[in-house]
């Protein structure tokens, strides 16, 4: 299930206040959390004005802070659902039973929270975009790899800045009308995704965040956003990012099976034009 609070902070983001922006923040990373909390109570553990939660909940599209904390105690009980009751682990055994459920449970938490039509739509994107340029580093980098790897078995034009700044800067001035940069960013402890996003839009270059978690900055620079649920552990966020990738991955493939096999079979025919030069040379 996606939870319209999250749609609407998200929507909002970018014309918010700094107080505003640090509950925003708070209330898409820390949900579990913000689910026990009073307004009063939110408001000093953000530091704010207690005004400031009312305000922001009608800013967003509530009548108040009661109806919004209502959909984020449903979605933590949708959590709490999917964990079951914890158990401390007895052995190395239970410990790696207890991290692969934690997998689990991230993944299907995943499920419920992703809409079809956000996947179908950056398909779109890419099935249409003249070039792409992926952009990712440090822990995202290995599945900005991966989906790179992937566009380029099905003959799409292709780069992934990996460089620095100015190479970085470079591919961008190349974007313009009908290409499509996908930022993907597993921290945001780095503002390149996020600086790469905002100057691809401004080269009228479509835009695609994939995040591992949906208050990174990157998010507020692209025309579509993949997003996981993953805050402060750096491996979870890397798992998220995987998955993001898998399913975008997936669903391409699937769309496109005419196009990749295709590309497979004139890939095969040209390393066997290559490997019959090379013979006909040794002979």
């Amino acid at each position: 299930m996606k939870y319209a609070y999250e749609d609407r902070i998200r929507e909002t983001m970018p014309q918010l206040s700094p107080g505003f922006k640090r509950l925003a923040e708070f209330l898409l990373d820390s949900y579990t959390e913000s689910a026990f909390l009073t307004a009063t109570e939110l408001a000093d553990r953000l530091d704010i004005d207690p005004a400031t939660v009312v305000r922001f909940s009608q800013r967003i599209g509530y009548p108040g802070y009661p109806e919004l904390l209502r959909e984020i105690r449903q979605r933590v009980r949708e959590d709490l659902h999917l964990q079951g009751e914890p158990k401390a682990p007895a052995g190395l055994r239970e410990k790696t039973e207890e991290a692969l459920s934690e997998v689990t449970t991230f993944v299907e938490r995943t499920r419920m929270m992703l809409r079809d039509s956000t996947v179908e739509k950056l398909v779109g994107f890419i099935q249409n975009a003249r070039h792409i340029l992926v952009v990712a580093e440090r822990a995202s980098l290995a599945a900005g790899e991966i989906v790179a790897s992937v566009l380029e078995e099905g003959g799409y034009s292709v780069r992934v800045s990996r460089g620095s700044r100015a190479e970085l800067a470079r591919s961008i001035s190349l974007l313009g009308k009908g290409d499509l940069a996908i930022g993907l960013d597993a921290s945001g402890e780095s503002d390149t995704v996020a600086r790469a996003l905002r100057l691809a839009q401004s080269q009228g270059a479509q835009t695609a965040a994939v995040v591992a978690s949906a208050s990174l900055d990157a998010a507020n620079y692209a025309d579509v956003v993949l997003s996981g649920q993953a805050t402060g552990d750096p491996v979870r966020a890397m798992v998220s990012l995987m998955i993001l990738a898998h399913i975008l991955l997936s669903a391409l493939r699937w769309k496109e099976e005419a196009r990749f096999q295709a590309q497979a079979r004139r890939v095969e025919a040209s390393l066997e034009a290559l490997g019959a030069r090379m013979f006909e040379r040794h002979e």
